[in-house]
């Protein structure tokens, strides 16, 4: 409601009327009308709010007919006229823009404030460091405790040895390296690595394979937080450990050995071969073990090195080492013997007997190899100056048949020297 006061008449103006409002003529012009409108505007809230809940024009009217008639009541006896005259009031369109500009005014005086409270502060922040004066490294901050300097108006980070960059922002750990998976971490300000299971050594280059577990050149390889071992063929085991000797079989006292990681034997004196199977008699220290001389013969054998006493007879060397047995025929008579007689030799199957004779002078006589009782080789003559090889088959026995005789039978004169050496006997045929 809004009451304006012009001499003579009292107009009443509502914001929602549309076109007419009714305006109370006063004849006169006294004080007392002044103090009307000032207890009118002074009165009540909720008198002036039903005065002002105007919704059409006759409302209007029987209003201000009412009010005239208070003021009747009251002892104000005066003339009023009431007549309704034509009001040109706002448009709907202007009331639209008015309200408008009063947003824009209010957004106005909204962004004011925050410009207005932001330049403040900004203007106490720079009063501060002007009047602190504060040292450039208070707004700067050096990493892995290296220590601020300044220098002119600038902050300089000295960083700790091995670190660099504007804020030592850069570790050790850039040119440190930590092998197999290995992570570089910081210890008191030193590169160090955290290694996988399994690794160990300052970088982690220390590997499980670093130790060499795999045996007899086995091959090692790296297998998680462990490792593995490649064998070569015969080999067996987690490290290799087993060899081919746990399958390889060294008969008569002999010892199996790795010789270029294949599987060999250390025979025993008297033995010979892959398996130590075969019996020898090299003769290098006597008779060995597997001859003995016979008691019935007429001679002995004898062990020998280099020519024997006679001239154009007999051996000038031994066939293999230094040693051999020959039957020295200076003395004695044509047809005198000389026997020796071997170990027992029991064979599932048949055998093999092998030695080298010579049998060189004009008057040669004889040389017999027996089987038990069995005459299974024989040679008579001259066969020259040099040692030949002979090769016999020996039956397989279950009986004491099993012993090998070599028998030399002297010649007409002493020129009949008879010479054997490496005598070998194998378990299977030749």
């Amino acid at each position: 409601m809004a009451v304006n006061y012009k001499k003579g008449f009292r107009t009443y103006e509502n914001e929602k009327f549309d076109k007419k409002v009714t305006v109370v003529g006063d004849e006169d012009d006294d004080q007392p009308d002044y103090e009307e409108i000032a207890e009118y505007v002074d009165k009540p809230s909720e008198e002036k709010k039903n005065q002002n809940k105007y919704t059409d024009w006759s409302e209007c009217g029987t209003t201000k007919s009412r009010n005239s008639h208070k003021k009747k009541k009251s002892g104000n006896n005066k003339n009023e006229n009431t007549k309704d005259i034509d009001l040109q009031l706002p448009t709907q369109q202007n009331l639209v823009d008015l309200k408008v500009v009063s947003r824009k005014w209010r957004t106005a005086c909204v962004v004011s404030a925050f410009v207005y409270v932001g330049l403040t502060s900004l203007g106490v922040l720079v009063w501060l460091m002007v009047s602190t004066n504060a040292s450039p490294c208070v707004y700067v901050q050096c990493l892995h405790n290296g220590n601020c300097s300044v220098s002119g108006d600038k902050a300089i980070c000295n960083c700790r040895d091995g670190f660099y960059g504007l804020k030592c922002e850069g570790t050790p750990c850039v040119n440190y390296s930590c092998d197999n998976g290995g992570t570089c971490f910081l210890d008191e300000f030193q590169p160090k690595c955290a290694c996988k299971n399994g690794f160990t050594g300052d970088h982690c280059s220390t590997t499980p394979c670093s130790i060499s577990p795999c045996k007899h050149a086995g091959t090692c390889s790296v297998i998680g937080s462990g490792f593995s071992c490649a064998c070569l063929n015969g080999f067996t085991g987690l490290q290799c450990e087993s060899t081919p000797c746990v399958r390889y079989s060294c008969f008569n006292g002999g010892t199996c050995f790795l010789d270029k990681f294949q599987p060999n034997c250390t025979c025993e004196k008297g033995f010979t071969g892959d398996h130590c199977k075969i019996y020898v008699a090299d003769f290098e220290n006597g008779f060995d073990f597997m001859f003995i001389q016979d008691l019935d013969d007429d001679f002995d054998w004898r062990g020998h090195s280099g020519s024997t006493p006679s001239t154009s007879t007999g051996p000038s060397a031994a066939y293999k080492g230094n040693y051999y047995l020959y039957f020295e025929t200076s003395n004695g008579n044509t047809g005198s013997i000389a026997r020796l007689v071997s170990r027992d030799f029991i064979f599932e199957f048949p055998g093999c007997l092998k030695f080298h004779y010579h049998m060189f002078g004009s008057t040669m006589g004889t040389l017999n190899v027996y089987q038990g009782n069995r005459l299974i080789w024989r040679k008579t003559g001259n066969q020259g100056n040099q040692w030949q090889l002979a090769e016999l088959v020996l039956q397989a026995n279950s009986c004491n048949c099993s012993k090998i005789y070599f028998e030399a039978v002297r010649g007409t004169s002493h020129t009949s020297d008879i010479a054997i050496d490496d005598v070998e006997v194998h378990p299977s045929r030749c």
